[in-house]
């Protein structure tokens, strides 16, 4: 068991939270001026309510390493979740927002821990010399998919993740579901539970691919159900399902450099939500399926971005001088 208390770290205040009262000052309107100005907030404060009322977590460097922040938009103050002298990567919240899975070297290899949301207490549940990372929770919280290098190329495996509830189920019934020479990565659960999508250079490029879990006993039952979902010369990754299981977003540089798309759960209806001359990664749906949270290097350095699902209202989340990675929203 271990405590972690949060430390305090002040930041910018992101584009959500400007006040927007000295505006009526400065302006200068009548009354009817006033009505229509109000009215216009009053419209705009209601479409940002679900991406400023909701916490979400990244990566960051702005204590010297990378760690796991925490951050409420509307408040000015983020908190640092993991407090480690070495990097810790890959957040990823169970869906009832107790625990935090992610990746960590602070014991000498690279495996996957699991710590409590209130930092107080951290679990180890992989100890092994080859790299674990990419930690996905099942929708019900009792399992966690994850990439490990442990027999040569990126294989996904699953394994318990009951830590705290029973102890003795925290990374066992260890289990290999892809089975292939190339890289299998970033693992993402369907809904209810039955599938599995990830990144894969089985094709030699990255296509997406989604599998069956519910092999029970055979890795070449789960390889048999692989279904591969883009077909595109160019680079397809991070995939990540919609909470109603019909949409996937995904990350692809087919149009020059790496921007989000949207396709449907059978791989068809392809269209592009962001258009820039940088790089967007990393798309995390937010409970409601209405928003998408994502990096971005478009002002400079990665920063965290937020947009409809249907790529309108872009806002900005975060401004430092460093860089932000792998934002994810707290259920």
């Amino acid at each position: 068991m271990i405590y972690a208390p949060t430390r305090p770290v002040n930041v910018l205040l992101p584009d959500c939270q400007q006040p927007m009262t000295p505006m009526v000052a400065r302006a200068g309107l009548g009354l009817f001026g006033l009505i229509v100005l109000f009215s216009l907030l009053a419209v705009l404060i209601g479409a940002l309510t679900a991406s400023c009322g909701k916490p979400i977590a990244f990566l960051s460097m702005r204590e010297g390493n990378w760690e796991i922040y925490a951050m409420d938009p509307r408040v000015a103050i983020v908190h640092n979740l993991t407090h480690s002298e070495t990097d810790d990567y890959f957040p990823a919240w169970s869906r009832d927002g107790t625990r935090l899975a992610f990746r960590s070297a602070r014991d000498g290899n690279e495996d996957i821990y699991v710590m409590s949301s209130d930092g107080r207490r951290l679990w180890r549940l992989t100890n092994h010399l080859g790299r674990d990372l990419d930690p996905a929770w099942s929708p019900d919280g009792t399992r966690i998919a994850f990439v490990s290098y442990r027999i040569g190329a990126g294989e996904i495996f699953l394994m318990d993740s009951l830590c705290g509830v029973s102890p003795e189920s925290c990374g066992a019934n260890l289990r290999q579901i892809t089975q292939n020479s190339s890289e299998d990565l970033e693992p993402d659960w369907s809904p209810d539970g039955t599938q599995i999508i990830f990144s894969t250079y089985r094709n030699g490029n990255s296509e997406i691919y989604v599998m069956d879990v519910s092999c029970v006993r055979w890795l070449e039952d789960c390889e048999r159900s692989a279904l591969r979902l883009t077909h595109h010369p160019a680079q397809d990754r991070f995939p990540a399902w919609s909470p109603d299981g019909r949409q996937i977003a995904f990350v692809s540089n087919r149009t020059g450099n790496d921007e989000i798309f949207l396709m449907d759960e059978q791989g068809n209806n392809v269209r592009q939500l962001t258009f820039t001359v940088s790089s967007d990664w990393h798309p995390t749906w937010s409970e409601d399926g209405r928003e998408i949270l994502f990096q971005s290097y478009r002002d400079g350095n990665a920063e965290v971005y937020v947009m409809n699902a249907d790529g309108a209202h872009l806002r900005r989340v975060t401004h430092t001088r460093t860089s932000e990675w792998y934002p994810i929203w707290w259920p």
